[in-house]
């Protein structure tokens, strides 16, 4: 599924709103979209993503792109209406930390025209069913595929995310980050992927033991 970026003005203010998913397929056409829509003369910018089923760190990498162009004094952007799931990854990538998020589209055109400050999305424990670290599940090498292109998103997102408010890093700075992040990161996903393996094979051994338990009732 594509995204979709349908515009309004609210208040002066322009309201992009978000439809679907961003991920690295579509990043670069998400982002281009939102520039298009952006006039020379706006001063601010509100990103409404009420219908964003999905975003990925390539699309967290577009979203603090458009941030970056509304930094000078006078200027402003925010997000609004996330998901649950949106708010997530939002507030444990950092974003929030750096961006202001707001309840609603109204409480950001409050807070940018100056009366009100920003809300950040709601934080807690996953609700009961939702899967915890230890129950990621990666079915197969296309899985891999996508989680090893996720990983490098994620480690320039992190050194964007620290240049949005520190001056910019140098070339090899940015290199010895960027290869000191992914390695951490790969390494926990193999240590995901040995628990996984491990709780498969737990599996098979339980359905092994509960055969041999029918069967000798059965005998007896």
């Amino acid at each position: 599924m594509s995204v979709r970026v349908s515009w309004a003005r609210d208040s002066g203010i322009p309201v992009a709103s978000l439809t679907g998913r961003v991920d690295s397929g579509n990043s670069v056409e998400c982002a281009d979209a939102l520039r298009s829509g952006i006039g020379d003369d706006d001063q601010s910018l509100i990103l409404n993503l009420s219908r964003l089923d999905y975003i990925s760190s390539a699309g967290l990498r577009v979203l603090l792109m458009m941030a970056k162009k509304f930094t000078e004094p006078g200027q402003a952007f925010g997000l609004c209406e996330l998901s649950g799931g949106i708010s997530e990854v939002i507030t444990v990538s950092g974003f929030a930390d750096i961006i202001p998020v707001y309840g609603s589209q109204d409480a950001a055109v409050a807070a940018i025209a100056g009366d009100a400050a920003p809300r950040e999305p709601a934080t807690g424990a996953p609700a009961s069913g939702e899967p915890t670290e230890g129950a990621i599940e990666l079915r197969n090498s296309v899985d891999m595929d996508i989680l090893g292109e996720n990983i490098s998103d994620i480690a320039r997102f992190t050194i964007e995310k620290h240049e949005f408010k520190h001056p910019a890093l140098s070339a090899a700075q940015r290199e010895k980050a960027y290869s000191a992040i992914t390695g951490v990161l790969w390494e926990r996903v193999e240590g995901v992927m040995i628990r996984r393996s491990q709780f498969l094979a737990g599996m098979f051994q339980s359905a092994a033991t509960t055969l041999e338990d029918v069967l000798a009732d059965a005998d007896g």
